[in-house]
């Protein structure tokens, strides 16, 4: 029962460094993370701590039935495993270069002669609620590099701070917009 609560302390702390790590990037109009609002940063930020505790209170008041408190690890299991999906592809532009965060949520260096393209496109939908039909707009940039990477982040306004921050940048190291390429080749 007590490796079991490390293993559970453990995933928690590491799935709440990963989940402020997000929180603290999305504050920063130079980096290139999908954005939530700030409201649902704070719910998802909350949401990790509810499995939590629920598996603390199962280890303190009923420690004979701890085999329940796997199911509690699996879904702190998960908020590991979001915050690595929204990590992964985040860019951060700098002065100079441009660095991607990969799979193994380490930084690929780029150079800005490394962009082979920038776009911004805009996929819409419509969301049902109680209170009727709304579309919804998510505007998604884009951008393309020589190493046949890319990465991608959504905003809700096509002139969002970020996106607008991010555009001067590229127009100021004089990258191409809409320049055709192949798609196919190219993987996250």
């Amino acid at each position: 029962m007590f490796v079991t609560q490390i293993i559970s302390v453990s995933v928690f702390i590491i799935s709440l460094l990963l989940s402020s790590v997000i929180i603290l990037a999305s504050l920063f109009k130079n980096v290139g993370i999908s954005s939530l609002g700030i409201s649902s940063w704070i719910a998802y930020f909350l949401i990790l701590f509810l499995p939590f505790v629920f598996e603390q209170m199962l280890f303190q008041t009923a420690p004979e039935i701890f085999g329940a408190a796997y199911i509690f690890i699996f879904m702190n299991a998960i908020g590991l495993i979001m915050p690595y999906f929204l990590l992964v592809g985040t860019t951060i532009f700098g002065k100079q270069y441009i660095y991607r965060i990969t799979y193994f949520l380490t930084l690929k260096k780029y150079s800005y002669e490394d962009v082979i393209r920038y776009r911004m496109k805009y996929e819409s939908g419509i969301v049902h609620t109680r209170l009727g039909q709304r579309k919804v707009i998510t505007y998604v940039f884009e951008i393309y590099f020589s190493d046949y990477h890319y990465s991608e982040f959504g905003v809700d306004k096509h002139n969002d701070r970020r996106i607008t921050c991010i555009k001067k940048i590229l127009e100021n190291h004089r990258c191409r917009q809409n320049k055709r390429i192949d798609e196919s080749k190219y993987h996250l």
